[in-house]
């Protein structure tokens, strides 16, 4: 078993290896659902990555920089978080995405631009572990990781209990969190909110946040889930970092961004897409 913990003030990371780390999840996620043979089977496991290679030579060596090839970057980070899940870890990048594994166990860096075959390496780090009975190799935190959220910082909990006080006072309804509150909510947002305003899922806008925090409960109260928050800067490129996010417990599922989702409706000005979310969220 792999413990992850949350990066500390003397874990420091790198320029590029933030930027290898940045949307880790989002990679993941086009290559498991976009890139890779539906029956591939996802799990990080030895097999998967025996799988894997194949995949991988055929598409190697790169048309370009190693990180614009969308399979390429998707299947290192598999073998790498794969390999950190038996063995523990941290991202480094020196040339290329790199491997440090638990420091306890003594082994060099691992390039894996250049490793001979990911699953042997997957069976010899899980006999080095089993070898230490009672050791526990510990991991630090990716977005790869799905149950390893950073914790919330206080501002983000503050933010939860504002939005749900300020919308207790909403007039309308049904507020019941209902799928068909939905549609009173959209209603709501256009009626109210003029053109123009409230489109910019950042600007902190007391309209979209409160509707936003109504929007992710409902989620998650009839599909299950939790809200989760990254702290960072928000951009188009990473819906994830600096922005409230509901994330399913139901890891074949997509994650939603309720400020994104009420400013898009506020933004097209067109009913039906919180709906449209709400049972995309909630799956067949």
């Amino acid at each position: 078993m792999v413990r992850t913990v949350n990066p500390g003030p003397d874990d420091l990371i790198d320029e590029p290896t933030e930027r290898w780390l940045d949307d880790m999840d989002l990679v993941l996620e086009n290559l498991r659902f976009g890139l890779l043979p539906r029956d591939f089977p996802f799990d990080y496991s030895a097999a998967s990555l025996d799988l894997l290679e194949p995949l991988i030579a055929a598409e190697w060596p790169p048309d370009g920089d190693l990180v614009d090839d969308d399979f390429l970057r998707g299947a290192l980070a598999y073998a790498g978080e794969s390999l950190m899940r038996v063995a523990g870890g941290r991202w480094r990048w020196s040339d290329g995405p790199v491997v440090s594994f638990d420091p306890a166990l003594g082994l060099a860096d691992l390039p894996l631009t250049g490793a001979a075959s990911f699953a042997r390496l997957h069976a010899e780090l899980t006999a080095a572990v089993a070898a230490r009975p009672g050791w526990e190799p510990t991991k630090l935190w990716t977005p790869a990781d799905p149950s390893g959220d950073p914790p919330a910082p206080p501002q983000f909990e503050s933010w939860l209990r504002r939005q749900e006080a300020a919308f207790a006072g909403w007039a309308g309804g049904p507020w019941d969190f209902s799928p068909r509150s939905i549609e009173a909510l959209e209603q709501m947002l256009l009626s109210t909110v003029r053109v123009g305003e409230g489109t910019d899922p950042d600007a902190g806008h007391p309209t979209i946040d409160a509707a936003a925090w109504y929007f992710g409960e409902t989620l998650i109260r009839n599909g299950g889930g939790r809200w989760t928050f990254i702290p960072g800067e928000p951009s188009a490129f990473d819906l994830t970092k600096g922005r409230p996010v509901v994330r399913p417990s139901d890891p074949d599922r997509s994650f939603v961004v309720p400020t994104v989702s009420v400013a898009t409706v506020l933004q097209q000005r067109a009913p039906g897409q919180l709906s449209w979310w709400l049972k995309r969220y909630l799956g067949p």
